[in-house]
């Protein structure tokens, strides 16, 4: 009986043999045409006599019927490959792979980590138009199955969402006390039984801004946005923010401050290099103010922000 380690030679060998085979069967037009031009140098007479190595159409005709007794062989290999045997399939699996990938990971969960101390990675996709949750949804929740990962996203944009919505009250607030104080100097001879349980100016702007600025997230992340098929193809975040910021306030300022942050660190860079240039050895007591404000007031400048 043929051993498991004969038959995977025989196959292998029938297989190469028979690629061989029909290579040559192929170009048998060339090589008949180089055996007919082909000529023993005379001046090379220890040259090999090739003449002896060329086919005949007997060897022709017994190659053609060496490659047909292979053939079923070659179609018997390549159909079983893939479902052999389960003895064909058990080997031990090197460990070293398993060990390099789990390292990967690591390496690469120490950077998921960083990510994840700051809303920020993840607040910019979701306040992006062409992005928004479908894309944690997709990719996190059903593709990766990753349900908590789409949870904690979810809370750590509205956690700081209300950041903004509260900062927003304030400055409401100081609007409408502002407003306020002069709506009581105008009405300061109304009696307290005609404006008794009235609603104020504070009150009235206080609780539309409110109202407002929380659903603004949910507004956002639930507009139809097939009636906009612009929006699945939006190249520039900022414009579009832009010219949605009456529709969305709060919300508003948030993408502003999450889509000004350069992408990368090459410009910061560039900037904080040549402010040394401007710290020279008898300028070495400037504040860090001056410094400051001197280098914001140069690149508004160049850029055409201040005249």
């Amino acid at each position: 009986m043929i051993n498991r380690s004969m038959r995977i030679c025989l196959s292998l060998t029938s297989v190469l043999t028979r690629d061989r085979l029909i290579l040559a069967l192929e170009l048998r037009s060339a090589i008949e045409l180089y055996r007919s031009r082909w000529q023993k140098p005379i001046n090379d007479p220890v040259h090999r006599d090739l003449t002896k190595d060329f086919l005949s159409a007997a060897d022709w005709a017994e190659l053609g019927r060496f490659h047909d007794f292979l053939k079923p062989f070659y179609i018997l290999t390549k159909t079983m490959e893939g479902n052999a045997s389960p003895e064909e399939t058990q080997f031990e699996e090197p460990s070293h792979f398993k060990s390099g990938i789990d390292c990967g990971w690591a390496k690469l969960e120490g950077y998921y980590i960083k990510t994840d101390r700051t809303p920020i990675y993840r607040a910019a996709p979701a306040l992006h138009p062409s992005y928004g949750y479908d894309y944690f949804e997709r990719h996190w929740k059903n593709a990766m199955d990753r349900p908590q990962w789409y949870s904690d996203m979810q809370s750590a944009v509205g956690s700081l969402f209300d950041e903004y919505v509260r900062q927003a009250e304030v400055e409401t607030q100081a609007q409408a006390g502002l407003l306020e104080d002069e709506a009581d100097e105008i009405e300061a001879d109304v009696n307290d039984y005609i404006s008794f349980g009235k609603r104020s100016i504070r009150s009235l702007h206080t609780q539309r801004k409110k109202v407002k600025a929380v659903s603004n997230l949910d507004l956002f992340q639930t507009r139809p946005i097939y009636l906009y098929p612009q929006d699945l193809h939006v190249a520039n975040p900022l414009e579009w923010w832009d010219r949605h910021q009456l529709e969305y306030a709060a919300l508003y300022r948030m993408a502003l401050d999450l889509f000004s942050i350069p992408g990368m660190s090459a410009d910061c860079e560039r900037v904080f290099s040549q402010t040394k240039k401007m710290i020279t050895d008898e300028r070495n007591r400037l504040a860090p103010e001056v410094v400051e404000t001197d280098q914001l007031q140069k690149h508004w400048l160049m850029r055409g922000l201040v005249m």
